[in-house]
């Protein structure tokens, strides 16, 4: 069905974007210095596994139902959902933990060179079409999982911001709101 190939379509561009916007903010963080840029490359990572879970549940619940599992294959969604919520949970503690440690170690804190304004920008730009679009598919097929991977975009669009916020602010002589930005 047309619906079902828009929400695989969706997840797989979701899935190749998230990988490039890793990518990105690790190569771009690194060069730059900026523990912000690198914290939102983790989120970024945690993003990628997280949809290829959820392109596989929503893959496996399209199976019809069969001697065991009478009603179909739908709630393959639902434990997908909730693997995506504790893989969020379990990369948002380990970011602040980095974050905060940033912060206290204040010999080590140095303004990100000006490459990173950029990579943070295309990100919450990116993000902000991805949440739309996925927002759009997710509704018209009624998938859960594309729903809530919309959701996740639309907070990754509020992290790429603050990573922005926290950069151009290092760069302006206070360097410990890079590493602030990334918790």
């Amino acid at each position: 069905p047309i619906g079902t190939l828009r929400a695989v379509t969706s997840q797989l561009i979701a899935l190749l974007t998230n990988i490039g916007l890793a990518l990105l903010k690790f190569i771009v963080g690194a060069m730059s210095g900026s523990r912000a840029l690198i914290a939102d490359a983790f989120n970024s990572a945690g993003d990628v596994i997280a949809t290829f879970v959820a392109w596989l549940a929503f893959r496996y619940g399209l199976k019809p139902p069969d001697e065991d599992h009478h009603y179909g294959h739908q709630n393959a969604e639902a434990l997908a959902g909730l693997l995506l919520g504790g893989m969020l949970c379990a990369t948002g503690l380990f970011i602040c933990i980095d974050g905060l440690l940033g912060v206290v170690d204040k010999k080590t804190l140095e303004a990100p060179d000006q490459i990173a304004i950029w990579a943070a920008a295309i990100t919450a730009v990116v993000k902000f079409v991805l949440y739309h679009a996925s927002m759009r598919v997710g509704r018209r097929t009624n998938s859960p999982t594309l729903l809530a991977s919309a959701r996740d975009h639309r907070a990754d669009v509020v992290s790429g911001l603050v990573a922005l916020v926290g950069i151009v602010v290092a760069r302006q002589g206070y360097p410990e709101f890079d590493a602030i930005a990334g918790i």
